[in-house]
């Protein structure tokens, strides 16, 4: 009787450790549960009755079959993971025409506003300028020229022409070049300085950019 208290206690322990172990079994089964497996498994095990039924037509009762644990490796050299798929090979869908909502091109002297700069018009006009007989500066002669030919652009080919004659390496002050774009807008541009002597003029003179500059 004294120690009815203690066997009880073991039996609820015995119940609630048996209980845990149901409920954890439970839990692992459920979160890892995959019903494709289930399926297969069943199908597989279907098969196998069905193939046992056969053998067992024509095997004597004491016969027996050798099964292996683990299927033999194949001797595949390569085994193909991904086949052909038709709608991979699809062509694209035709293009919707938008002709009709195209700009207009632009014309050839649109272009030549917007490309490079002008070399031969820029280096006639620097001769020009020289051959007045004033002592101007590079930018003096550039902003008194027409605005087409006063785009950015040709401040660039301006620094290239006199570098070739070797006249910016005099250049130590600053002057300000007054560009027009294209659109018409206007912006200034603080160049070095250079004017041209009578040797560099020649030079500059004799320069061949052809035709196919402008």
């Amino acid at each position: 009787f004294l120690g009815t208290v203690g066997l009880i206690r073991k039996g609820i322990d015995d119940v609630l450790t048996q209980r845990n172990g149901l409920t954890t079994t439970l839990r692992e089964h459920i979160v890892n549960h995959d019903v494709v497996k289930d399926r297969e498994l069943e199908r597989l095990l279907r098969e196998i009755n069905k193939e046992l039924a056969v053998w067992m037509e024509t095997a004597g009762p004491r016969s027996t079959v050798t099964a292996e644990l683990m299927p033999g490796v194949l001797d595949v050299e390569h085994l193909r993971e991904r086949f052909y798929d038709p709608l991979n090979h699809r062509p694209p869908p035709d293009l919707e025409d938008v002709s009709e909502y195209a700009p207009e091109p632009p014309s050839l002297d649109e272009m030549r506003r917007q490309g490079g700069p002008m070399l031969e018009r820029m280096r006639d006009a620097l001769v020009m300028f020289r051959g007045t007989g004033d002592t101007v500066s590079v930018g003096a002669a550039f902003n008194d020229l027409e605005p087409a030919l006063r785009r950015p652009v040709e401040i660039l080919g301006m620094l290239q022409i006199a570098t070739q004659v070797d006249a910016l390496s005099r250049a130590h002050q600053l002057e300000s070049f007054e560009t027009v774009r294209p659109d018409g807008s206007r912006r200034t541009f603080s160049v070095p300085r250079i004017i041209l002597n009578d040797d560099e003029t020649a030079a500059l003179a004799a320069l061949n950019y052809g035709t196919d500059h402008d």
